[in-house]
């Protein structure tokens, strides 16, 4: 099992694309941005399997698996 952390210090939603390169299994990201509130189809789809907790919708706590 392959995991990654990265604090990507927000604009996750457009940064994204690098980290798969890495093929992990599970994504630990701090920073970023809550996928259900996100404006973009594309980090919304990556994220259909996720769990976020955060006070602002810009900079929380992602799992992405």
């Amino acid at each position: 099992m392959k995991i990654i952390s990265w604090n990507c210090n927000g604009k996750f939603s457009t940064k994204f694309p690098a980290v798969l390169e890495e093929d992990a299994d599970i994504y630990v990201i701090q920073r970023c941005e809550n996928p259900s509130e996100s404006d973009s189809d594309a980090y919304r789809e990556f994220a259909s399997n996720h769990f976020w907790t955060g006070h602002n919708q810009e900079y929380g706590l992602g799992i992405f698996a």
